[in-house]
C-alpha cells in the first residue's frame, strides 16, 4: 500500500465524491479489510505485531512498543500494572472482566479521519 499525496482526509471530502467515486473507494477499502482479515493468526495465542514483534498501541501504554505478549493474560497483567488478578478488587475496585476473546486483526488506523485521498480519487491499491 502506498500513501497518496495530499493532506486532507477522506472524510473531509466524502460528500463531494460522485457515487462512482464512492463505490470505487468502498471497493478498494473492502479489499484492504479482506486482505487484513485473511492474515493468519500466530499458531500460539501470542499478541504481537504481524511480524511477531512488539506492538505499539497508545491505549495500552504511551512510552513505546511493548510485548510481544505470550497470551492475553500476560497483556492484561501489563494493563493491570503488574497487579495479580486475585488482587484487582483490592487495588482497582471491581476491575475489568476477565474472559478470553477471539483475537482478530482490527487495525485502528482505518478510522475515517486517517484515510487520505485526493479529488478526483484515482487511487489504486499497489501491494
Amino acid at each position: 500500500m502506498q500513501r497518496l499525496p495530499g493532506k486532507d482526509n477522506l472524510q473531509a471530502h466524502w460528500n463531494r465524491f460522485t457515487d462512482a467515486e464512492k463505490l470505487n473507494i468502498h471497493t478498494q477499502l473492502r479489499g484492504f479489510v479482506e486482505e487484513l482479515r485473511a492474515i493468519l493468526p500466530p499458531q500460539s495465542p501470542a499478541i504481537c505485531s504481524v511480524l511477531g514483534g512488539p506492538v505499539r498501541d497508545y491505549r495500552l501504554c504511551t512510552d513505546g512498543p511493548h510485548g510481544p505478549y505470550a497470551d492475553e493474560a500476560e497483556m492484561n497483567c501489563q494493563l493491570r500494572l503488574g497487579v495479580p488478578f486475585d488482587d484487582i478488587r483490592r487495588a482497582f475496585g471491581n476491575g475489568p472482566p476477565q474472559r478470553a476473546e477471539d483475537i482478530i486483526e482490527s487495525h485502528s488506523r482505518r478510522h475515517p479521519p486517517r484515510l487520505h485521498g485526493q479529488r478526483p480519487c484515482p487511487a489504486q491499491y499497489h501491494s
